[in-house]
């Protein structure tokens, strides 16, 4: 994974395992989403150590993961061979990626 890449998944880490989860809206949307690109993805599968930091600090911080389609199309190679990366999506909400939910996408990254 490329340095940059990880420096800012730690720093993300540490961010969200400093915010408490708001127990009080319980059944409420959560109030902050991670966007997954590939690079977490393909970590995931690799049972990067890391990927697995930010998976846990996003669940205890009531945090919600979210992944495009095109992202799951770009690391999913044989889902026989892709348990860990079959474990990581179930803790996601997946997006259809259209025309404009990829260029909305593309603006959250800019």
């Amino acid at each position: 994974m490329a340095r940059a890449a990880v420096e800012d998944i730690e720093r993300l880490v540490v961010v969200l395992s400093e915010r408490p989860a708001d127990r009080a809206r319980v059944g409420a949307r959560p109030r902050v989403a991670v966007i997954c690109d590939t690079a977490v993805l393909i970590a995931a599968d690799r049972r990067d150590r890391r990927a697995a930091a930010l998976a846990r600090a996003v669940a205890e911080s009531g945090a919600e993961f979210v992944v495009t389609a095109g992202c799951i199309a770009q690391a999913w190679r044989d889902g026989a061979r892709q348990a860990p990366l079959a474990r990581f999506l179930a803790g996601c909400r997946e997006l259809p990626l259209d025309g404009p939910a990829a260029r909305s996408a593309a603006s959250c990254s800019a």
